[in-house]
């Protein structure tokens, strides 16, 4: 625990990117001295996770005020965009600015914004518009596809395989990437047979859980396993022998506890499953190979450069 401080406190105090560049009242900004703007952004960001967890209420809202408006307003239309969690923190990013504005001025605000190091959120957009593609999904799908297979190809197979190989395949081709495969599946094979609140919102809680420790079989597919791993000189080799191993256990023993858990449930979805055969056939189109392998050469070449963008 005190290593964990000791660490976090080094980080603090060592320069940052574009440090050299930054205005003085910037860097004045970004100290560790306490001030009222430290407490008023604080407080700010403590209403958007409010905001953020409220979404289905203010769609909630949203509708019923278009069922007394009788059409859809301006307050109608602000409330729906409201309800959209995507755009909950770019919201609040505004009032932040005018705050940050207000206590400086338009310089100091302007120059914040222009120094922050955007790599990871454009990192984070580049691949999940990569893995969410036709040929990589394709893919994704016939691994998985034929891991469910060996274990009876059932529901409970699809499963437990996409909660389980899934995640694992974060640490190769990044967290986000394994996400954006994993939900895609997930809404196709297991969520369209129309499971109830308890088991869908357990279902996608841990595949939150076990994404964000599926990455640390290696040393670069999670930014904060990347930031350890830089700081403490780990190496793939490591982060498998060290972590990984745990990590893959725990995950399979986390879904086999909720298989066990749900097991009622997920029997009765699987002979949903089989009275409708039509669902789970997917997309039987052949992709072309090369343009399969072309995919995934670009998403190995943006990991392999995902902190330089400008390459």
């Amino acid at each position: 625990m005190v290593q964990s401080v000791s660490l976090i406190a080094t980080l603090a105090k060592q320069p940052a990117k574009l440090d050299c560049l930054k205005h003085p009242s910037v860097l004045q900004l970004e100290s560790l001295e306490f001030s009222l703007f430290h407490l008023a952004a604080f407080i700010l960001f403590t209403v958007a996770v409010i905001h953020t967890l409220s979404v289905n209420q203010v769609h909630k809202w949203a509708l019923a005020a278009e069922k007394r408006a009788g059409s859809k307003t301006l307050f109608v239309q602000l409330l729906y965009f409201l309800s959209e969690v995507e755009i909950v923190f770019a919201f609040w990013v505004i009032p932040l600015f005018i705050l940050m504005w207000t206590c400086y001025d338009w310089r100091t605000a302007l120059e914040y914004i222009n120094t922050r190091d955007y790599t990871e959120p454009l990192f984070v957009v580049v691949i999940l518009s990569m893995t969410a593609t036709r040929p990589v999904v394709h893919v994704a799908e016939s691994f998985i596809r034929w891991c469910a297979k060996a274990l009876g190809g059932t529901l409970a197979a699809w499963w437990f395989t996409l909660l389980t190989v899934g995640p694992l395949m974060g640490s190769f081709i990044t967290e986000a990437g394994a996400m954006a495969i994993c939900a895609l599946l997930l809404s196709r094979q297991f969520y369209s047979y129309g499971p109830s609140s308890k088991l869908a919102y357990a279902t996608i809680a841990l595949l939150f859980v076990n994404i964000s420790v599926g990455g640390v079989l290696t040393d670069f597919a999670s930014p904060a396993v990347l930031v350890l791993a830089h700081c403490w000189h780990w190496t793939t080799y490591d982060m498998l022998v060290d972590f990984g191993w745990k990590a893959a256990l725990g995950i399979v023993i986390s879904n086999l506890l909720y298989w066990w858990y749900f097991r009622k449930e997920i029997k009765e979805l699987n002979e949903k499953r089989q009275l409708d055969s039509t669902k789970n056939e997917g997309d039987d189109r052949g992709v072309p190979h090369w343009i399969t392998l072309v995919h995934i050469a670009f998403i190995a070449w943006i990991v392999v450069i995902s902190h330089y963008p400008a390459v």
